[in-house]
C-alpha cells in the first residue's frame, strides 16, 4: 500500500524513529544510540549493499542512505555478532508466538506440528519427559 510513497522498510523506519522522531535531548533529535546499535538495527539480517554498490535485496531505502551519508554504517559488511544473534532470537520468538497463537485459536493442532520432522523429535522428547503435558490447557 505504501509503494507510491517509496514503500515501507521496517529497518529504515526503526532508524528514523531512533535518530529523528524520538526527541529526548535539547540539542539533537534521536536517542543518542551507539554506532554499533544503529548498525545492528539496520543490518541485523545481513549486508544491505554488495561490493559493487548495488542493494543486496533491492534498492537500499533512502532514509538509510541519507543517514549513512552523515554516519557511515558500512552497509556492505555484516553487523556485529550480537546483532546477528538478536536477529535469530527475533525469528525464533516470532515463529514460536505464531505457533502458540495457532494452537490457541485451534487453527493448528499438535498432531500437525508432529508432521514436521524437526519438531517431531522434540515433541516426542518433551512428551516422554512430561507425559501429561498435552492435557494441560495452553493458557489458564
Amino acid at each position: 500500500m505504501l509503494a507510491p510513497y517509496g514503500g515501507f522498510d521496517h529497518n529504515a523506519q526503526s532508524l528514523r524513529i531512533v535518530t529523528k522522531l524520538e526527541r529526548r535531548y535539547a540539542e539533537f533529535d534521536g536517542l543518542n544510540l551507539t554506532w554499533e546499535s544503529l548498525e545492528g538495527l539496520v543490518k541485523h539480517n545481513g549486508p544491505l549493499m554488495a561490493a559493487n554498490g548495488e542493494g543486496t535485496r533491492g534498492p537500499v531505502p533512502q532514509p538509510i542512505l541519507d543517514y549513512c551519508a552523515l554516519h557511515d554504517l558500512e552497509l556492505a559488511s555484516f553487523a556485529s555478532l550480537e546483532a546477528q544473534v538478536a536477529a535469530i532470537a527475533d525469528d525464533i520468538a516470532y515463529n514460536t508466538h505464531d505457533i502458540d497463537d495457532g494452537l490457541r485459536s485451534g487453527y493448528l493442532k499438535f498432531e500437525m506440528l508432529e508432521e514436521i520432522p524437526f519438531l517431531a523429535g522434540l515433541m516426542r522428547e518433551v512428551g516422554d519427559r512430561y507425559p501429561g503435558l498435552r492435557s494441560q490447557p495452553l493458557h489458564p
